[in-house]
């Protein structure tokens, strides 16, 4: 599953999951299918991973001395995956999540000129305060 979804074969990725494939299966890093489509940029991937059952906010690797872990919105934001982001947000991604520096996404997006990515994510509720609504 998690090379399908790493690749963008969303047909595979469809079969896998009917012949009964768990969306939430990790790999050794503590990936999930969702993380490394996001990743990657594959929002049609995503998108049937999240229909099928997968966690919208799932981390994909617990750091040895941090608390934070990134997520799949994380992910499609560093890399400027904006069809991706829409996916996620539409199924209720959180828009307070951070970087594994602790840099919230509103302000790694800004930062990178992202304007379409900020918007999206001011119109889910994100603020600059970094404080939830």
């Amino acid at each position: 599953l998690h090379a399908a979804s790493r690749r963008g074969f969303a047909d595979i990725v469809r079969r896998l999951i009917a012949a009964g494939a768990p969306v939430e299966v990790t790999t050794k890093r503590n990936e999930t299918p969702l993380y490394v489509a996001s990743l990657a940029g594959h929002a049609d991937v995503a998108a049937c991973l999240l229909e099928n059952g997968a966690s919208v906010d799932s981390a994909f690797m617990p750091l040895r001395h941090e608390s934070r872990t990134p997520t799949a919105l994380v992910a499609a934001c560093i890399r400027g995956h904006v069809d991706v982001v829409r996916v996620l947000l539409r199924h209720g991604a959180c828009v307070h999540a951070r970087d594994t520096d602790g840099v919230r996404l509103l302000e790694l997006q800004t930062s990178r000129h992202r304007h379409l990515v900020a918007r999206m994510l001011l119109d889910r509720g994100a603020r600059w305060d970094g404080e939830h609504p």
